[in-house]
């Protein structure tokens, strides 16, 4: 991370925190925990880096608890982080804010120019700005587990945008020509976002982070449920779940990347 791409991204968090009492009330509690937990992933990933293990499912549901069993997409894998930039070894991918790169054919290419690397870019993401982009305004902050676990409540604009970004990148399609009838049914203006955050034992750092996505699904008629009634056992709607688990106990080496590497995650 350069100089300047931490006095921004210190800033944006510093306005989050200082915006005022509409932040906070109730939650202000958990909402400074998390801030301070962000802060402190922040500065580490700058200063040592640290690395995640990664499982993502996503697909069809029925069940009340948004359990996957029959997933349409799912992957594992581990990820280095170093500032900003996420590299991904087991899919020879990195991931810089909204810019990726993956190596196809022996070549470094947009991340958006390959299938695998649109699903990758689609569902994973790198973890502080998870936990950024879950302190921004409209987020409904508060304990699950006071001390350990902060649950976040994304506003339902940003959920709506991040659905958007989720099946933007195929994970619910079968071709990359054919746009399924399973897709048409998809109502993504009902979408509804969860961060669960778990702290160390000391609460200074995050210790995984547990994103759900939901949205709603239309029936034979062509209707979804309204609210949080899409989402009831029985009803099907579509899920996708991120979990991270963090390891900031060994630091990540300077990552040397080629000048087209660099160039693709401007």
């Amino acid at each position: 991370m350069t100089s300047q791409q931490l006095k921004l991204t210190v800033f944006f968090i510093s306005i989050v925190l200082l915006a005022g009492t509409e932040l906070f009330g109730a939650e202000e509690n958990a909402r400074k925990a998390l801030f301070e937990a962000t802060r402190n992933l922040v500065k580490m990933s700058r200063d040592s880096g640290y690395s995640a293990e990664i499982f993502v499912v996503g697909g069809l549901t029925e069940s009340g608890d948004h359990r996957v069993d029959r997933p349409n997409i799912s992957l594992r894998c581990s990820a280095d982080v170093r500032g900003p930039l996420m590299h991904l070894p087991e899919f020879f991918a990195y991931i810089n804010g909204d810019k990726g790169a993956i190596e196809a054919e022996g070549n470094w290419k947009n991340i958006r120019s390959t299938r695998k690397g649109r699903a990758i870019q689609g569902l994973v993401d790198v973890p502080t700005e998870i936990l950024i982009d879950s302190l921004k305004k409209g987020s409904r902050v508060e304990w699950k587990e006071v001390g350990k676990v902060i649950q976040v409540t994304l506003a339902p604009r940003r959920s709506r945008a991040l659905f958007s970004e989720m099946n933007n990148s195929g994970c619910m399609r079968l071709s990359d020509l054919l746009y399924s009838r399973t897709e048409q049914r998809i109502d993504g203006s009902n979408s509804h976002g969860v961060v669960e955050v778990t702290l160390e034992e000391n609460g200074s750092l995050p210790q995984s982070i547990d994103f759900r996505l939901l949205a709603a699904f239309r029936n034979d008629q062509g209707r979804s449920a309204k609210g949080m009634l899409a989402f009831e056992n029985g009803v099907r709607h579509v899920a996708f779940r991120c979990v991270y688990r963090l390891d900031t106990t060994v630091a990540v080496g300077q990552m040397r990347l080629s000048r087209d590497l660099v160039k693709l995650l401007k």
